[in-house]
This record gives C-alpha cells, structure tokens and sequence, in this order.
C-alpha cells in the first residue's frame, strides 16, 4: 500500500505505513519471541539497506521498489510461519486481558519492570534512533564520500547483527539485568561521542560500536520479560501486556525525534 502512495499526501504514508505496518508488526512481533522463550528456559536469550538505497537510486522508481521489497519480506515472513512451532500446547482457559491486568497488577517485579521500561523507553529512544535516521546525512554532510556514506548504515546494521547473536554467549555470566544496563550505558556514550565524530576511520568505528550494543540491548528486551513469568502459559500475556505500554513509550521517543530531525532539516 506504501507504493500506492501519492506524492505529498501525508494521510496516505501515515495509514500504509503508520497504522497498517505498525499494527502487523505488533500482532508478528510479540508471538515470535513468546514462542522462542518456550524453547529455551536458561538459553532464550545487514543486506536490506544495500537493496533500498541501489534500487530507490535506479530505474525502478519508488512505487516499484517498495513493491519488490514488500515481497521479499513477505517471502521472509511466510518461511518463518512454516517453520515456526509453540512448543507448549495452548491454554485451555484464556484469561481475559481485565483479568491479566489484574493478576499482574499484583506481581511488583513485573510491574516495577513495565514501568522501568516505560520510562527507560521513553528517553533512551529519543537518542537510541538518532544514529539509526541521521548517520547516513551526517556523513554526508561532514564532507565525506558520498559513496561511503551510502554504507555508513549498512556498516552499523551488520554490526548490529553480530550484536543481537551475542546474548546467548554471555547472558549465563553476566545476566539479563546486567548486560541491559552495560548496553544502554555504552550506547549513551556513543550517542554523545556521535557531536564530535567528522573523519572517515571515526565513523567507522561508531558505525561498529554503536551498532553492536543498540542490537545487544534491543536482544534482551524479551527475556527480561520472560523472565519474569513464572507460568509459562501466561508468558505471552504478560508480553503482550509489556509491549503494549512500551509501544506507547516508543511512539513518544519516536514522535520527540521526529521534530528534531524537522528542525535539523
């Protein structure tokens, strides 16, 4: 629907992307990580914008480009429901979301961690996306190859990559809390460092670090959830719940940057 939309009409990207992307993704998302915490009690814890840049820059155009890329992420997705599998069988009883609020309401650790988050989200997306929206422009902007600053997300994406698989390998030494907090705090310093950053080896660098730790940190938002349920038929309840008062911090950390990449514009 995306590549039906019309050159400078705002409500059309916003229903497309807004509403009909957010909405699948919130309904794809939580079930995917529920369904790999039910496999993994003690051990639950790149190309993309190469295509984007190279076929939105090339004869396909907009409209055709977003249409290629829609089928190859649906392509993706329909591998991933063939193979996925819960590994408990459903509950025979289906607790009503008034009832989930109110049994979770009295667990303090849960609710003490959704509230953590709330905040923690709130703020640290306001700097957690800036990298993300303007390493490529900056790059740019500071004077450096173009053709380099093409790959200055591509450097941090695959990075992030590696960081997302690192969890499973140090999660048993350092713990969720543990590695959560490490990587917001290293993350912060490297928005911070991202002011001063101007030369070609600096940006590397960035790309490589900042990348690495924003993929470890965003690994372990599932399993500090998961964590945290001590009945695994209500797991994903209790995410859902989780997500959906995070979603709510997001979208204000999300809508924060958005006005000041209007205003850096």
């Amino acid at each position: 629907m995306l590549s039906l939309a019309e050159p400078n009409q705002l409500y059309q990207i916003f229903l497309s992307q807004g509403l009909g992307h957010g909405i699948g993704a919130g309904m794809i998302y939580v079930p995917s990580i529920a369904i790999l915490a039910q496999y993994f009690r003690q051990r639950r814890a790149i190309v993309h914008p190469i295509i984007l840049n190279n076929l939105l820059n090339g004869p396909l155009g907009f409209g055709n480009t977003i249409r290629a890329n829609a089928e190859l992420v649906s392509g993706f997705l329909l591998m991933s429901c063939l193979l996925m599998r819960t590994r408990l069988p459903p509950p025979t009883k289906v607790m009503s979301l008034l009832k989930a609020l109110k049994k979770f309401s009295r667990d303090a650790a849960y609710i003490f961690a959704v509230a953590g988050f709330f905040q923690w989200m709130t703020n640290f997306c306001v700097g957690l996306y800036l990298p993300i929206f303007f390493v490529q422009l900056d790059s740019a902007a500071g004077g450096l190859d173009t053709t380099f600053s093409f790959y200055t997300l591509v450097i941090l994406n695959a990075s992030s990559f590696l960081g997302r698989l690192t969890p499973g390998l140090l999660i048993h030494k350092l713990d969720v809390g543990n590695m959560i907090t490490g990587d917001c705090g290293c993350c912060t310093v490297m928005i911070l460092a991202m002011m001063g950053i101007k030369t070609l080896p600096e940006f590397i660098v960035f790309g490589v670090l900042f990348g690495f730790f924003a993929g470890t940190y965003i690994t372990m938002n599932g399993p500090l959830i998961a964590m945290l349920a001590d009945d695994f038929s209500k797991l994903g309840a209790k995410m859902g719940v989780a997500f959906a008062f995070m979603g709510q911090s997001v979208l204000m950390g999300d809508d924060h940057e958005s006005d000041t990449g209007n205003n850096q514009i």
